[in-house]
């Protein structure tokens, strides 16, 4: 004879069960569609030269490299010139 609690955790255990095979499918959807994605870009880098990615790869170190110095020049002129009212 089921009681009440007996019933409850059923249905409870039922419900986790449903809950993870539909996320289970979810996260299998998930991860399939961020591979394609990374089946894409690795496709596209493949496709280059080599001299192409090197050329990349200094141009971005040097972009990345200006953004940084850009970054510290405001954030040290708004630092030293903040305190200063005329």
């Amino acid at each position: 004879m089921l009681t009440f609690g007996r019933t409850v955790r059923t249905v409870a255990g039922f419900l986790i069960i449903v809950a993870g095979l539909l996320g289970g499918t979810w996260l299998g959807w998930w991860l399939s569609f961020r591979g394609d994605i990374v089946q894409i870009i690795h496709d596209a880098k493949m496709s280059l030269p080599g001299w192409a990615w090197l050329a990349l790869k200094y141009g971005l170190s040097l972009a990345f490299g200006l953004l940084f110095v850009v970054f510290f020049l405001i954030l040290g002129v708004l630092v030293l010139g903040g305190g200063r009212r005329e």
